[in-house]
């Protein structure tokens, strides 16, 4: 079974410009659609909950969703946290066997910006790590290395070790002390290192992990039970543990062990009684939860280790051998009540005994899960391959006085970075290190230094293009393949073949985890190369662990993709330990795709397998229904015949329903054939019924309770991916109601009232838009005139935000005539801000926290359901960072800024490439009138101007190609300084 992969949008300049603070006559940005709640709303004045989960600055985290809708099978597609509705637009729907999902809303999760700075840090500021723009700089270690506990720096620097070893016997000690003169062991670790009876040295890793929300922890729930229904175990051992394996047959072991342990007094730590793995505290059977929770740690591990030949598996061994790690996940007490060894730590292990004749008598390595979090899946993973690497040798990676060195923070969620054999908790980026970072308290060799007694894993793909493996072709053009980059130098090459005149489109994504954060070892460097073997495109976005490449009018033949990892510069530069998984798609424009040739290979972290040609499944006629978003329409009490599901491929309908009305939905088909599910939605995205059986046929039917006329989405899908014919009946039964009326009189329950006729209301030029799904696009310093609100309707507005830009809205009507009410959605459905107010007008403002562009969705209506005319104004402004666009033929882009009277606005343009075209930047009044224009010719890479603001208020940056070309893609740095 391999390790669960993701696929992760990538952060594509040409689609996401920085919100075009567009100005009369320019076209808005592009920007990717999505989903947000659908509801009647009642206000809910919420406005700060979406970052109610934040963390320091240095690890800052809020909901927030990748642009682009949901498909049900391209599970936990990214990170986010669950909101309870279709909200997270852009991520994938959840489908769990157990249980049906409680919500078409998939997690995913980015920290909030945080500005480049260290964790730990000198106090004073001559350490000089800083540059003129903010961004801590990352360099090589300099200066004199640092020092080492040696037995005369002992009682010193490790009074508490120096205890132990002065109370060993002879022959202890001299092990101790040769163990200590050969392992180079850092100074500032003087405070975690033991010795043990023997004279073997330990560590006790009592770091501190940083506090996890209550929300945080009850998101794991779902994120692992998609985990199990995406990524099912092998086999299921004693009392339910899930069994992976992440590269059977390879000579090495590393156990996770999670269902406790006992030894004897014949072991380094003495006897103990460890508890299993319990978090839910329900006893030794292991429930869902913590079957999902097991999953999710031990993908994370198998990803660390990746590189190496070594199968990180949950399967316990019969007898521990010297290549086989032990790592225990336990409670800090034991089942007697007595502590476990070191039982304040986070973790426990012995120092460099793996390979040892008695390995077992050092063994397991020890993590408490309660002191991580109580069982938090990603802290428990980081701490378990952190101990692991202890038995390997392993010393700590600190940063100048630390032992523990807590990585740097990045300029978005997905680049932060931090070294195993430090702490390296909340960073999205984890490697193993040799300390090329500045203030590094270690320079071990780690890769070289596991990889030595493990061996490396096999090369999948060839380091040239003489060695390059084909890409595995999967019908329609569209290819993938899996790789793992395990060494420094290791560079994987993939052929593609074009079979005439046209395009390719490739996209490379590392591994990630389904929990908070991703967790990736590797950040990919994308080449596409010719048939001569000329690169022709690269890809290394900064900010981003991901790389894709769209070429066109390629001429017939061979191209060749090559991935190499790669360090990110604005966080820290180096390469060493950019290893992993990976995954390559992408597809061809023309011409049929060559035959993969079947092939047995290991890849990533999987079981050796061989490609076996499926027969190909034809689509049926209620294609293209493989997303909600274009799902098939059908009518009550309407039969769907011939029916297909293809292989993975969700089958999605929409079935309207009276209020109050029972929809009752049969679906058939042959369990021997395909294990078809099905979940009923409601038109909020939460789930309504489900039939999850496992034989023929499946039955739901569900009672609406809305009240009113509503849509409900229905999907099916094979569990086990196997592609049938099914049939499938849909009735629905709706409530009788009988009214009485005269000529003058309406009757009801309890009164009787004259009925006035009431003028029709008409609807606007923004309608449809009733709907988040229909929501009307506004560009930012949009004005939106003579909108009309209809009695009940909900009118739906979809906002671009740059990364931590400001919106402000608003909305101008009379209350005497109607009340009306905003609320500002997160594109992940949280509410951002609200304005409930019961007077004229409405104002609402909010300061996007998710560190990159982004949708919001507005919802305007009526509180007391009484039609209206409105007017609403959009404004967004950005503040001093990091934008990236590309300039399209004729457009212009505009970022507009507040700056402080005499402030002085700086805005840097960076191209990324050399052309012929020219593009002009400019600083404007809020009039329109410049205060520096500027043409930059793309010769000159980059250019800067400076402005002094005259008063306070806003100021307009604008970058416009100077000829009828689109201009390559470009980086804006905003700096405002001499402002609070």
């Amino acid at each position: 079974m391999m390790a669960q992969f993701h696929i992760r949008r990538a952060a594509v300049a040409t689609a996401l410009v920085c919100v075009a603070l567009a100005m009369a006559g320019m076209a808005p940005p592009h920007m990717a659609s999505a989903r947000p709640l659908r509801t009647k709303i009642q206000p809910n004045d919420n406005s700060d909950n979406h970052n109610a989960g934040a963390q320091d600055a240095a690890a800052a985290s809020a909901s927030a969703s990748d642009a682009g809708l949901p498909s049900l099978k391209d599970l936990d597609v990214d990170r986010i946290k669950a909101p309870s509705a279709i909200g997270a637009a852009g991520r994938p729907l959840t489908v769990q066997r157990v249980k049906a999902p409680s919500s078409l809303a998939a997690e995913a999760h980015a920290n909030g910006k945080a500005k480049v700075d260290r964790i730990h840090g000198p106090d004073s500021d001559t350490d000089n790590s800083s540059s003129s723009n903010g961004k801590a700089r990352r360099s090589l270690a300099v200066g004199a290395p640092p020092s080492k506990l040696k037995m005369n720096t002992l009682k010193d620097n490790a009074p508490t070790a120096f205890a132990e070893l002065s109370e060993l016997p002879p022959a202890a000690k001299k092990r101790a002390q040769d163990k200590l003169d050969k392992m180079d062991i850092p100074a500032v670790d003087g405070r975690t290192l033991h010795f043990g009876p023997d004279g073997e040295p330990y560590v006790a890793d009592d770091f501190p992990v940083p506090p996890v929300l209550r929300e945080r922890i009850e998101g794991e729930h779902g994120r692992g039970r998609r985990f199990l229904a995406a990524n099912p175990p092998s086999s299921y051992g004693g009392n339910g543990l899930p069994i992976y394996h992440s590269r059977p047959g390879a000579p090495n072991t590393m156990v996770l062990d999670f269902d406790g342990h006992t030894t004897t007094s014949n072991n380094y730590w003495g006897a103990f009684s460890a508890h299993p793995f319990d978090p839910s505290n329900d006893g030794a059977a292991f429930s869902s939860y913590e079957q999902g929770q097991i999953a999710l740690i031990w993908q994370r591990i198998a990803e660390d280790y990746a590189p190496f030949n070594i199968d990180v598996t949950t399967e316990p061994f019969v007898t521990q051998g010297p290549t086989n790690v032990h790592v225990l996940i336990t409670r800090s007490m034991q089942t007697t009540g007595s502590a476990m060894p070191s039982s304040n730590a986070g973790g426990v292990a012995v120092l460099g005994v793996f390979g040892s004749s008695n390995y077992e008598y050092y063994s397991p390595a020890l993590v408490y899960y309660d002191n991580l979090g109580d069982g938090y899946a990603p802290y428990v993973a980081e701490a378990a391959s952190h101990e692991a690497g202890h038995n390997f040798g392993l010393n700590h990676d600190g940063y100048n006085g630390d032992a523990y060195a807590s990585g740097f923070s990045g300029t978005t969620s997905a680049n932060s970075w931090a070294p195993i054999m430090g702490a390296s908790y909340d960073r999205a980026v984890t490697q193993f290190s040799n300390g090329d970072y500045s203030g590094a308290t270690n320079t071990q060799d780690d890769v070289s230094i596991i990889g030595g007694q493990t061996g490396f894993a096999a090369d999948e793909a060839g380091d040239t293009p003489a060695t390059a493996t084909s890409v595995t072709y999967t019908g329609s053009n569209d290819f993938k393949a899996d790789g793992v980059i395990s060494v420094r130098t290791d560079k994987d090459w993939w052929k593609v073949q074009l079979a005439g005149q046209g395009s390719i489109s490739v996209y490379a994504t590392p591994w990630y985890s389904s929990t908070d954060t991703p967790g990736n070892n590797l950040d990919i460097k994308l080449t596409v190369y010719d048939s001569n073997g000329t690169p022709i495109a690269v890809s290394n976005p900064s900010g981003s662990t991901d790389a894709s490449v769209s070429l066109a009018s390629l001429a017939a033949g061979s191209y060749y993709i090559e991935i190499d990892g790669v360090g990110d510069p604005a966080v820290l530069a180096s390469d060493y330990g950019s290893l992993g998984q990976y995954r390559i798609t992408g597809s061809v424009s023309t011409g049929s795709p060559p035959v993969t040739t079947a092939r047995t290979t290991t890849t990533r972290t999987t079981t050796t397998t061989t490609t076996t040609p499926t027969a190909t499944c034809v689509n049926d006629g209620y294609e293209n229904n493989d997303a909600y978003t274009t799902a098939t329409v059908l009518s009550a009490n309407d039969v769907a015949v011939n029916a297909v599901i293809c292989g993975g491929d969700v089958d999605w309908y929409r079935v309207p329903v009276c209020g109050g009305g029972t929809v009752s939905i049969t679906v058939g088909f042959s369990h021997a054939v395909s294990d078809l599910d099905a979940v009923l939605y409601t038109q909020a995205g939460n789930s309504a019924a489900s039939a999850t059986s496992a034989s023929d046929n499946e039955e739901l039917s569900h009672t609406d309770t809305t009240g009113y006329d509503t849509l409900y989405y229905l999907a099916v899908y094979s569990y086990n991916d196997q592609s049938t014919a099914y049939g499938m009946i849909i009735s629905v039964d709706c409530p009788t109601t009988t009214t009485t009326t005269t000529t003058t009189t309406t009757t009801r329950t309890t009164t009787t009232t004259t009925t006035t006729p009431t003028a029709t209301c008409v609807n606007d030029g923004y309608e449809n838009n009733d709907a988040y799904t229909t929501a009307t696009v506004l560009s930012a310093n949009d004005v939106a005139v003579n909108a009309v609100i209809c009695g009940g309707d909900v009118d739906w507005y979809r906002v671009p935000v740059c990364g931590g830009g400001t919106v402000s809205i608003t909305i101008g009507f009379s209350h005497a005539v109607s009340d009306l009410d905003a609320v500002l959605y997160t594109q992940a459905g949280n509410s951002a801000a609200s304005a409930t107010s019961a007077s004229d007008n409405e104002q609402l403002s909010h300061t996007d926290t998710t560190g990159y562009d982004t949708l919001y969705y507005l919802a305007v209506y009526s509180y007391n359901d009484q039609s209206t005319a409105y007017d609403m104004s959009i404004s967004t402004t950005v503040g001093a960072g990091t934008y990236f666009g590309i300039l399209c033929s004729g457009e212009y882009d505009w970022f507009k800024v507040d700056v402080c009277r005499q402030g002085v606005v700086r805005a840097r343009v960076a191209l990324e490439e050399a052309s012929a075209v020219s593009v002009k930047v400019g600083i404007h009044r809020s009039n329109g009138r410049p205060l520096q224009a500027e043409r930059l010719h793309l010769e000159q890479l980059e250019g800067e101007l400076v402005a002094e603001a005259p008063y306070e208020g806003p100021y307009f940056i604008k970058l416009k190609s100077t000829r009828r070309r689109s201009a390559p893609v470009y980086r804006l740095i905003i700096s405002i300084e001499g402002c609070d």
